[in-house]
């Protein structure tokens, strides 16, 4: 038996759920049909938790039932911006609730696109995306890791993601397809017939510090993208094997003193820090593979630094001098080369770790066409520059 709608909450348009193209509606508190009467006979009790607990409740400092940072989250239970709860008619339908132009785009099941979201920042970006691209339903699907999308996508709980060439590799084993790749170069040296232009990885150190090559950095404090990824993981594994250690997931926490790789654990999470603070709220994101950690990423890497930091090369400059590497010019900087030498931060292509294939948008088999449709349509429609 299905549940029906007994209530739904109210809140601001910030607290709404997912994206969608439009104004997304509040949430709804289900229950079975046979409970629904005893929920209406119970109105003077949840009149009086509200009256309590709620925004203005006498009670709300021992426990306020629209907030979620007491409990380290977001959105539990109830949206953080639900204000109240409002009953539904008494043979209330969801159609009614969430609106006839709401139910008809999330019925139009070959065109929809569930887009997995790897923490609380990619989610809002594809919120923009979806409330831009209007005419092709968009919805966005919020999980903690990249492995955690691949699971979801495998098992039909999402359509797509977009993988570094280390979790692509993972998803392929798991039966999901390629459907396009980033490119980083000039339109005409992004077809298929011919080698996608790579990014490299690069080891980033201070000029100052004369005394690091790349066969000296064991006992270090390293900052990396993130775990498993090409540039921060896999290829800088290969300079640390002199630590004689055979399990590349061993190698690089084991070679280092610490650092931050976010999603390794151990001693390469003790630099992360976790996300940017909110007044009364606890960190509970530090060392997550996912951008909600604020030294995730390239850019992440480039922030907390250590010692050395390892990156891919994308953007290096306009990162440096935007402000990213605090208190550090282009000048201040230098690369380590694999032969134990060093160069200027603009000699990447002849000083680094080795290329990184691009990142891979992955989906079912039977999905591929409808996510390389979606795909072509917005980048049309939101016109980017190839």
């Amino acid at each position: 038996m299905g549940a029906e709608p007994a209530w739904w909450t109210r809140g601001a348009a910030a607290g709404t759920p997912w994206a969608s193209p439009g104004l997304p509606p509040g949430r709804t508190v289900g229950c079975q049909p046979r409970t629904i009467a005893l929920f209406r006979e119970r109105t003077e009790l949840w009149s009086r938790g509200l009256h309590l607990f709620g925004k203005a409740g006498k009670e709300r400092v021992r426990f306020e039932l629209f907030a979620s940072a007491p409990f380290r989250g977001k959105d539990l239970l109830f949206h953080d911006a639900t204000r109240h709860f409002q009953t539904t008619a008494e043979e209330a339908q969801i159609s009614r609730i969430l609106g006839l132009e709401y139910v008809a785009l999330l019925s139009l099941t070959n065109s929809l696109v569930r887009w997995c979201c790897i923490g609380d920042a990619e989610l809002r970006k594809c919120e923009e995306w979806a409330l831009h691209i209007r005419s092709d339903p968009l919805v966005c699907v919020h999980a903690d890791s990249k492995t955690n999308c691949i699971e979801l996508i495998k098992n039909n709980g999402a359509d797509a993601v977009t993988l570094d060439a280390t979790h692509a590799y993972f998803a392929d084993k798991c039966g999901l397809r390629p459907v396009a790749a980033e490119c980083y170069g000039e339109l005409a040296s992004c077809f298929w017939n011919a080698a996608l232009p790579p990014g490299y990885a690069i080891a980033l150190v201070k000029k100052a510090a004369k005394h690091l090559s790349i066969r000296n950095l064991q006992g270090r404090r390293s900052c990396h993208s993130h775990v498993y990824s090409p540039a921060g993981w896999l290829l800088p594994s290969r300079y640390t094997q002199g630590s004689r250690i055979c399990s590349a997931d061993r190698t690089v926490p084991e070679y280092f003193w610490k650092g931050c790789m976010p999603g390794a654990g151990g001693n390469l999470c003790k630099v992360c820090i976790g996300p940017a603070e909110r007044e009364g709220e606890k960190p509970s994101s530090r060392c997550a593979a996912h951008h909600d950690e604020r030294y995730y990423g390239n850019l992440g890497a480039l922030r907390s630094f250590g010692d050395v930091a390892f990156l891919e090369h994308h953007n290096l400059l306009q990162n440096i001098d935007s402000g990213w590497a605090t208190g550090y010019s282009a000048g201040d900087l230098e690369l380590l080369c694999p032969d134990g030498s060093r160069a200027a931060v603009t000699d990447w292509q002849t000083c680094n770790l080795g290329p990184v294939p691009p990142s891979v948008v992955v989906a079912r088999p039977m999905t591929v066409a409808r996510v390389y449709d979606f795909l072509a349509k917005s980048q049309v429609k939101l016109e980017v520059p190839v």
